[in-house]
């Protein structure tokens, strides 16, 4: 007997076909449909998975960096606390600063410019001029500290040059002995504080050594720091507030610094040079110094600069002087002030030299 299926099967004949082909077709097509989201959605997962690799392996980069970094940094502030203790600065480096910033906020305005467009200033700003050294020298109460500033901070100095000054405060006049060494190791701080890679190499080449700031070791690190720019502007104020050894030893110290850059035929620079300004009173020790230097150093006299130190300390004296404008004359004030100009010409009877 033939199964009902079969003879219905047999009995539809080309007309079953034409139905499965065409319910096929259909089918087909969302099956189509089908496979193709699945594929889609397979990819998606995929990719959304490398994008969830992604951003942790870049989460993870970033977490290494910060770490290297700040390990890094962390190890090199530890380099610098052992380079500036190895330095014993005693505290002279703070006291340098918060001078400098006390000289430039009480300065008056417009004050001191004069000196910074002086032609002997002028000429020593000029990287490319081998004149190494200016002295300016003045009277007690001229303005020299004052003038010293300004320069430090008028300087023109390049990408690849620096500054740094040596101010006669109040803790390095106290110094019995050692302003030499002091003085030295003051601008390798200064410098070391501008150009923080170096600190590396004076830790590993000095301080592990476990080295004494000796000043033979001093002097042979200042002019190994000093070769790192193409020129370098010293200021170095109150030289006679020293002993006179002192000033000497100074002076030699610094200028042995001081040399012409090498230069080519074509006038490009392959060494460094160092400048010097010298800010004092004119004692028999620094005159004897200064002949002895070589080459000749300009020479720029406030004695010889009247009117222009007399109208410097006339707008400082009118400055501070206003707040006394409520109490007393204008009569009074003006011989207030005239008193102080005549004070800084050197004609007072109290000053220290006269002592």
């Amino acid at each position: 007997m033939i199964p009902t299926w079969i003879s219905w099967l047999a009995n539809c004949g080309t007309g079953w076909k034409r139905l499965f082909d065409a319910c096929w077709r259909d089918f087909s097509a969302r099956m189509t449909t089908i496979l193709s989201n699945l594929a889609r959605n397979r990819d998606l997962v995929d990719r959304e998975a490398a994008s969830f690799e992604i951003v942790e392996s870049q989460a993870l980069r970033r977490e290494l960096k910060e770490q290297t970094t700040k390990r890094d940094r962390d190890r090199q502030d530890e380099f610098a606390r052992q380079v500036f203790r190895w330095l014993d600065l005693s505290g002279q480096d703070r006291e340098q600063d918060d001078f400098l910033e006390s000289c430039q906020n009480t300065r008056a305005p417009g004050t001191c410019q004069w000196f910074v467009n002086h032609r002997k200033t002028l000429t020593w700003f000029d990287e490319q001029d081998p004149r190494m050294v200016l002295w300016m020298k003045g009277k007690p109460g001229s303005g020299k500290t004052t003038i010293a500033s300004h320069v430090v901070q008028e300087t023109p100095v390049s990408p690849r040059s620096i500054t740094l000054r040596c101010l006669c405060t109040e803790l390095l006049r106290r110094m019995a002995s050692g302003a030499t060494g002091m003085i030295l190791r003051l601008f390798c701080a200064q410098i070391l504080r501008t150009r923080r890679d170096l600190i590396g190499f004076v830790y590993e080449d000095y301080v592990c050594l476990n080295a004494t700031a000796s000043l033979k070791r001093t002097r042979e690190l200042l002019r190994l720091l000093v070769e790192s720019f193409e020129t370098v502007f010293i200021v170095l104020d109150g030289l006679d507030e020293y002993a006179d050894t002192d000033q000497t030893s100074i002076i030699k110290e610094l200028a042995g610094l001081c040399k012409s850059s090498a230069t080519t035929p074509d006038d490009t620079k392959t060494g460094e040079k160092t400048k010097l300004l010298v800010c004092s009173r004119e004692t028999p020790a620094i005159l004897r110094i200064m002949r002895t230097l070589p080459g000749k150093p300009l020479v720029v006299n406030l004695t010889e600069e009247k009117s222009q130190v007399s109208e410097d300390v006339a707008t400082y004296a009118k400055m501070e002087l206003q707040v006394l404008g409520d109490r007393f004359s204008n009569s009074v004030i003006e011989d207030v002030g005239a008193s102080i100009i005549a004070k800084a010409d050197g004609k007072s009877t109290t000053t220290r030299e006269s002592k």
